[in-house]
Order: C-alpha cells, then structure tokens, then sequence
C-alpha cells in the first residue's frame, strides 16, 4: 500500500491495495492514521460494488442507517447505502425540480454529512459510478486551516460555543419543505462549534449549511455569527477541489471537513455516485 499527499497537507492517494479484499490489520490501522492526518483519502481504480464498499466502510466504524426518500434506495433497498444520482429509474435525466426536492441540489452548499442528527456520521465514502467529462468535483474544505488562520483572541470566543444543526435550516437554503413527519423525526440538535481529534489533538470548525444559530446568546446575533463564519471557512485558500475519474472511491472524515458538490451539465451527461457514512461513537457533546 502507497500513500501519497495530494496538497497542503490535506487530501493523500492510495494506491497498491484491492479494496474488494478484506484489509489486513496492519492496512487498517494504517488507512485510520491517515484519514487523521490528511482527512480525505482518494483510492482510485476501486471497481467494487455496493457490499464490497459496505464491507470496507466497516473498517472505519458503525454504517449509517439513512432515513431516506423513495429516489435515493438502491437495489435490495439497503438502508445504509444512498445512490446519489441525476438518472431516473427508466434511464432519462431528472428535471431540476425533481433534484432539489431530493436534496441532490442541497449538495450544492457546504456542509458536514448528517451534522443534524444527534449522532452524525464521522466519516462518509463516496464511489463514483458514472461520471461527467466536465464539472461535478466535490469540493472541501478544511476546516483545520481554517480555525488555524483565526487570532488566537477570536478562537478562545469560539471554542466553547455550541451551534443548533437542523435538517429544516439545510433544505430551507434550497427552497425545500420538510413534511411534518420529517419534522418530528428530525428536531434541532445542539453541537459543538470547535471539534479536537483525540487522537492528533488538532482542532477544527464544525458547521455548514444545516448550522442555524449559536446557544445562549439572542437568536439573530447567534445567527449572524454563524453566517460570518460560514463566508469565512468558504475563502479558496482553504478549500481544495477532488476532480473525479470512473471508479475512484473516495473517504473523508466530517469532523474536521466541509464538503459540496460542484455544477455541471446535468442535464446532458449523468453522474451516479453510492455513498456510505459511518457513525460518530456517541452524540458530539456527551463525548
């Protein structure tokens, strides 16, 4: 197995490992050393299907079960796996209104995957199935350089804050509605603003665009920090863009990123993606 940096320190390629394969120990321990270290962890040639992915996911922890609509079950309908996609069931592209309402539009903003739920995941992996020629990167940004860059003075402001994430704040930036039953199953969670590995001990914002508003304080000035921040994080000299090629498989790690997708023609060419998340030991503030 060859591991080498992408950039800045942040992002490494895998290469001379079968991911189809079951990994030794030695392998794991090293593939968890490296998402703390570089975060996002590219492996590419990964020609493998959804159980091969599943069952390398687990190597990182627990898979996420997904609340999820209709459009998002794969075959066999297994919960933990999301086929994210701009095709149709009969093989056409969708209508601009048909992605939103999936949220494949919502993916557009910066976000950290499943940041409103009380257990959010911690890594997420993303396969690419079909990709267009042009266009569709993800983009991230890394939110370690980004409380880095901060004064020192502004961060000891920050790092005991704790910000309200809801799925509501994330798909009303796109226009969306949640139904009453998403909204009794999905209610606002508090998290922490500032997240430290415990095991490298760095530290690294944490929000995006389902973070509405900071605690204890009055509600709108807990809004607009939370707004400063995020035309903060979004500045290019922290953000660092994967460009996608057939049967790469990619991992990163939500703690310590901010993720979106990028535009292209959508409605020329598809983009057919299978995600997998894996799950936070415990909900962020008890730990």
């Amino acid at each position: 197995m060859v591991i080498t940096p992408m950039d800045r320190g942040f992002g490494a390629t895998v290469r001379a490992i079968d991911l189809r394969q079951p990994l030794t120990d030695r392998q794991q321990a090293d593939l968890l050393a490296a998402a703390d270290e570089y975060v996002l962890l590219s492996f590419p040639g990964q020609a493998i299907d959804d159980g091969q992915q599943l069952g390398f996911a687990a190597n990182f922890g627990t898979p996420t079960s997904y609340f999820k609509r209709k459009a998002a079950l794969v075959p066999g309908g297994d919960p933990r796996i999301i086929s994210l996609t701009n095709e149709d069931a009969d093989g056409s592209l969708k209508h601009a209104s048909e992605l939103a309402d999936e949220g494949i539009m919502a993916s557009r903003l910066w976000h950290s995957d499943n940041s409103w739920r009380q257990v959010p995941d911690r890594f997420t992996l993303l396969a690419g199935k079909e990709v267009p020629p042009t266009g569709g990167n993800t983009e991230f940004i890394d939110m370690r350089a980004a409380w880095d860059a901060l004064p020192d003075s502004r961060k000891e402001a920050l790092r005991t804050l704790v910000v309200a994430h809801s799925r509501e704040q994330g798909r009303a930036a796109v226009g969306v509605k949640l139904t009453d039953e998403e909204r009794q199953l999905f209610p606002p969670v508090p998290q922490p603003l500032v997240r430290t590995n415990p095991r490298t001990g760095r530290q690294a914002l944490y929000l995006g665009m389902f973070a509405s508003h900071a605690l204890g304080m009055p509600e709108e000035p807990g809004r607009q920090l939370v707004q400063q921040l995020l035309a903060y994080i979004g500045q290019p000299r922290f953000v660092h863009s994967y460009a996608w090629q057939v049967d790469d498989l990619i991992i990163w790690d939500n703690a310590q990123t901010s993720h979106r997708s990028t535009p292209f023609a959508e409605h020329e060419y598809r983009r057919v993606m299978r995600r997998i998340g894996v799950l936070e030991q415990a909900p962020l503030l008890e730990r």
